[in-house]
Parts: C-alpha cells; structure tokens; sequence
C-alpha cells in the first residue's frame, strides 16, 4: 500500500510489518487515551507536588504578588 503524507511517498505493507511481543504490566489498570495505552497502578508512590511560589512584586509604587506554581 502507497501511502502519502505531506509530499512524502511511504510503501507500507501489514503482512510484513514487525510483531511485538506484549508487554507483561503488573498495575491493574489500562487505559486507552486516543491510542494510546496507558497503565496504571494506584498503589505507586505519587511524585510530591511543589510548593506554589509567591513573589511579592513592586512595578511604578503599585505592589502586588504573583502565584507560580
């Protein structure tokens, strides 16, 4: 099969293409996100968020603050 994607010409057989092996997940979960297969295991550790940053500011006498995250 021809394929042509923005002036390129790709040639694209099914028949030949590699086959994967499946990958062995321990987690519970699979989710599928627009083809895409994402695990996921609730009993990992969460990554800590950072502490959101105040910077108090001072532009022309006016003081104000900004939160970053």
């Amino acid at each position: 099969m021809q394929l042509i994607y923005r002036g390129a010409i790709y040639n694209y057989d099914p028949a030949n293409a590699p086959i994967r092996p499946p990958i062995e997940r321990t987690s519970p979960y699979k989710l599928i996100y627009r083809g895409s297969t994402y695990w996921v295991d609730p009993s990992a550790i969460a990554e800590t968020a950072a502490e959101p940053v105040v910077c108090n500011l001072m532009y022309r006498g006016c003081k104000y603050q900004v939160h970053r995250n």
